[in-house]
């Protein structure tokens, strides 16, 4: 008897849902890549223009004490009280014209010029800003430089308010641990609902395995029941119409076998009877041998039918 040996399979439902997890992985990093920009670009915006809100309302504040004697003595306090008020806020200074500092926490720093300028590059600004104002900023800071001017437009001084940059990575790391979670929910619900729907898709996959299983055994009688609106009722009826249609050319090829066997045995039957015409003994041999050799047939062990075509055969020897 041939044996076949089962190859081994990949699980369609198996492959189909690692597909959907990583096109919903691809989809939300997509997504992630561009939310994260747009929120990148708001949370810069809103801390240009807090920050430029600040030094405005500074400005205003330090425009006239800077024509007074002693600045310092007014805005070292509105500089101390901001930063009390704003704890967000990594600076705040005032300078004079000439650029020296004239309002700072640190009282030991009036009258010398700000170093921290230094360090500071323009930053091109996504808020709104009016004439000579700027955005500086390096690698931890984020200022807003504003013009200090007088009731009649005269230029006084700056102020330079700071706000660590810190602000903006925390929201976008925070941002992306929510987005990880996100992926990881989707993932795990695109998973499950795909296998789901892929195990109720593909059910119908076994019963047409098993229908053809039971086809290659010659069993031709038992339909394969599956009711199912998709492709594979419509697989499943084609295989039974299949199926009813070889066993109608089987059947109509044992019929056509036995007509012939009925023909060469009536052929036989006639030459057995002419032979006997024209000697009874040997006529009563052609028997004997027939008969002779189905016995033996049977006590070797051969089909009934293997039986009843050597009896037919032997007298032709």
């Amino acid at each position: 008897m041939k044996t076949t040996t089962r190859r081994r399979t990949m699980s369609m439902k198996f492959m189909i849902s690692l597909a959907s997890v990583g096109l919903v992985c691809l989809a939300v990093a997509g997504i992630f890549g561009m939310t994260e920009r747009n929120v990148q670009r708001a949370l810069q915006r809103e801390m240009e223009t807090r920050l430029l809100l600040e030094a405005r309302h500074l400005a205003l504040l330090s425009a006239d004490a800077l024509l007074t004697d002693y600045p310092e003595l007014t805005l070292c306090p509105i500089v101390s009280e901001m930063l009390q008020r704003r704890p967000d806020l990594a600076r705040a200074v005032v300078l004079d014209h000439l650029g020296r500092i004239q309002g700072h926490p640190d009282v030991r720093r009036l009258g010398s010029q700000l170093t921290l300028l230094d360090t500071f590059t323009p930053h091109a600004a996504l808020a709104s800003m009016e004439d000579d104002e700027i955005i500086l900023v390096n690698h931890d800071i984020m200022a807003a430089r504003v013009p200090a001017r007088h009731a009649g437009g005269q230029v006084v001084g700056s102020v330079l308010v700071a706000q660590d940059r810190h602000h903006i990575t925390t929201a976008l790391a925070r941002n992306r641990q929510q987005v990880a979670l996100l992926t990881v929910g989707l993932a795990a619900v695109a998973a499950l609902v795909t296998l789901l729907v892929m195990s109720r898709l593909l059910a119908p996959l076994d019963a047409l395995r098993a229908g053809l299983e039971r086809i290659g055994r010659g069993d031709l009688d038992t339909p394969i029941r599956l009711r199912s609106r998709t492709e594979l009722g419509l697989l499943a009826e084609a295989i039974d119409t299949m199926a009813a249609d070889l066993k109608e050319s089987q059947a109509e090829t044992r019929a056509k076998e036995q007509e012939v066997i009925a023909t060469q045995s009536e052929v036989i039957h006639t030459l057995g009877e002419v032979v006997e015409s024209r000697s009874h003994e040997t006529g009563n041999h052609v028997d004997r041998v027939a008969e002779g050799t189905a016995l033996l047939a049977r006590l070797a062990g051969l089909p009934a039918e293997e039986c009843e075509l050597l009896r037919l055969a032997a007298p032709m020897h």
